[in-house]
């Protein structure tokens, strides 16, 4: 299997980036869950933590999609890849 990489960095390198940046929006609220229950009035706090892990994920998943959106390469040259892909199984 083959990707396309526009950037001429190595395939593992932009694998490592992708999934780092994935598993980094995935974790925050799964954290706080499990601190909650050595916190001082978890009934609230923990919630609270929850609550803001998930919108500074939130955050940083939507800025995360704009970058991403910013750098990808013209609709064309997807087209034309695909069609390589296609051609090529």
């Amino acid at each position: 299997m083959t990707t396309y990489n526009g950037t001429g960095a190595p395939e593992g390198w932009n694998w490592c980036l992708s999934y780092l940046a994935t598993a980094g929006i995935l974790i925050g609220f799964d954290a706080s869950a499990h601190v909650a229950e050595e916190t001082k009035n978890a009934s609230i706090n923990a919630a609270k933590g929850i609550f803001w892990s998930t919108v500074v994920s939130g955050i940083g998943g939507f800025v995360t999609i704009i970058l991403f959106l910013f750098c990808a390469v013209s609709i064309h040259v997807l087209i034309a890849f695909a069609d390589m892909l296609i051609l090529e199984a």
